[in-house]
């Protein structure tokens, strides 16, 4: 009976609704497991809020709800005795997902719901994909899936929280959107449209940790914008227009992890590359360790940099006023610089090469690439960057030989190396690299 007398209070007058509304819920929200599939569902979500240590178990565990409900049997002794159908599981699932609105950024429960919530779609869109077989990459039309309808039904359930009073329900609805666009390999075109359209809302809200989470999603976005379906000047104009609104906040949000998370997430093109690198001036210490230790590494080779580019980012880095950023740098010297020059190319799938042994030819191209004969001068960063280098690799360190072939065929580059490891060994470890150097040099 209570079912019948909340309808019964929805069908009333505005005044009457809204006092009937105080002492019993709207039968759409009603929270009690009143049915089988409410009860399976709701089980998964509280079991995935408690650790993630359990989710891919929960994710394959939903998967199968989810097939009982969106798929024809393929036994047919086997029924589906409550009847659910793929409406009934995706309203279920939306509804347990809008829970997660309202729980303040402190409480972990949110982020372990949404990091569910990102697993599953993934998870069961790559099932749908197997079910279908071979996918054509360049169709321009998505094929349509339960997993497609589902997550178009819940961003489009989703998207008008952006636009909530409440800043908790609009920092949640920007963060799942955001990570849905991460976990996801493709969206449909018009959702793509609307989920612009509403991020780009975002990146100008009062609160910083709804604007951090906006650029997350835009920076993927953008990104997909860049690596195809630009073919139209439309398609163009609106890529350009959204990388220019993400290098403005960029340049100019007063909050350091917004301009972080800008870092790590923009695409790295012509046009973003020297925004990018400015970073590395950055007011926040974090943000410019970030630019040695996350976006130079994804750069790839170094080479591609002007000379005067390499110097610039080496003097900021190795002369940071903050420890942390010079660790960073001086590790991006001696560990990824050395290793453009040394070490062998990627494979021809992308994974790296294992790293090459001490290759003083490369080490010698290192200190050409950096410009020794002008940064190599007293007080110059060169030095500064060699003691680091002698320092953190000790292979480098025991395997250098000055013998005589070495002093026969001198370059600058190689004078430069010999007069830095001299330095080294008498100037650091209080006097214990001495024997070293009486060792390696004649």
């Amino acid at each position: 009976m209570p079912a019948r007398t909340t309808a019964r209070s929805s069908r009333t007058s505005a005044a009457r609704s809204s006092a009937a509304s105080r002492t019993s819920p709207v039968a759409e929200t009603v929270d009690t497991p009143d049915n089988a599939l409410r009860t399976k569902v709701c089980a998964v979500f509280r079991d995935a809020q408690r650790t993630t240590a359990t989710h891919r178990k929960l994710v394959v565990n939903l998967r199968k709800i989810q097939e009982s409900c969106a798929y024809e049997p393929t036994n047919p002794d086997q029924s589906r005795a409550d009847e659910f159908d793929e409406d009934a599981f995706n309203h279920e699932f939306i509804r347990c997902v809008s829970k997660i609105m309202p729980i303040k950024k402190s409480e972990s429960v949110g982020e372990k719901s949404i990091k569910f919530t990102g697993l599953f779609l993934q998870h069961a869109s790559a099932k749908d994909n197997e079910l279908l077989g071979e996918i054509d990459q360049d169709a321009s039309v998505m094929p349509e899936t339960p997993s497609t309808r589902l997550t178009s039904q819940l961003l489009e359930a989703i998207l008008p929280l952006l636009t909530a009073k409440d800043k908790v329900v609009r920092f949640r609805s920007t963060q799942l959107i955001s990570h849905i666009i991460n976990s996801l390999d493709a969206i449909d075109d018009d959702l793509f449209q609307k989920l612009r359209h509403g991020l780009l809302k975002r990146i100008r809200d009062k609160e910083a940790m709804v604007r951090s989470q906006a650029v997350l999603g835009l920076g993927r976005l953008a990104g997909n914008q860049t690596e195809g379906c630009t073919n139209s000047d439309d398609s163009d104009d609106d890529d350009t227009g959204l990388l220019e609104k993400l290098l403005e906040v960029l340049q100019n949000d007063p909050n350091a992890d917004v301009r972080r998370s800008l870092l790590v997430n923009l695409p790295i093109l012509p046009e973003t590359l020297s925004v990018l690198l400015e970073r590395a001036r950055d007011q926040d210490a974090a943000t410019r360790r970030a630019v040695y230790s996350r976006l130079l590494p994804a750069l790839g080779d170094f080479r591609h940099l002007s000379v005067k580019m390499r110097e610039k980012l080496l003097r900021w880095g190795i002369r940071d006023r903050d420890e942390n950023v010079r660790k960073a740098a001086s590790r991006l010297f001696r560990e990824r610089w050395i290793e453009d020059c040394a070490g062998a190319p990627p494979q021809e799938d992308g994974v790296p090469a294992e790293p090459a042994p001490p290759n003083f030819d490369g080490l010698l191209e290192l200190l050409e690439r950096i410009d020794v004969v002008n940064t190599g001068v007293e007080n110059g960063v060169a030095l500064e960057a060699m003691k680091g280098f002698w320092e953190g690799r000790p292979d480098y360190r025991e395997t250098v030989e000055f013998n005589d072939n070495f002093w026969e065929t001198l370059s600058a580059e190689s004078v430069f190396m010999a007069r830095s490891f001299n330095d080294f060994c008498r100037l650091e470890g209080d006097g214990k690299y001495l024997n070293l150097l009486e060792e390696k040099t004649p």
